[in-house]
């Protein structure tokens, strides 16, 4: 598996979210014949970050990630990337 640094990354045991992870392994599946976007949505600090981290590094690939304020969404330019 290539070396793959991902923010959010952490070294803590990951538990639960098994349908989670596997509906993100698929949009991270290699094989795949088309791009795949998928929005991880949810109150802040639930684990947003480190579930798409986690997905990333299992599956040894890249992921473009961003975020948006609460409110901003309709706007021009809602979406940071990261």
């Amino acid at each position: 598996m290539p070396d793959v640094t991902v923010s959010g990354w952490s070294p803590t045991p990951f538990v639960g979210r098994d349908h989670e992870l596997e509906v993100l392994a698929g949009a991270l599946d290699p094989d795949a014949e088309e791009s795949t976007l998928v929005r991880v949505s949810g109150e802040a600090g639930v684990g947003k970050s480190r579930l798409v981290a986690e997905a990333v590094q299992r599956a040894g690939r890249r992921a473009l990630a961003g975020s948006s304020s609460p409110g901003s969404l309709g706007r021009p330019s809602d979406l940071v990337l990261s």
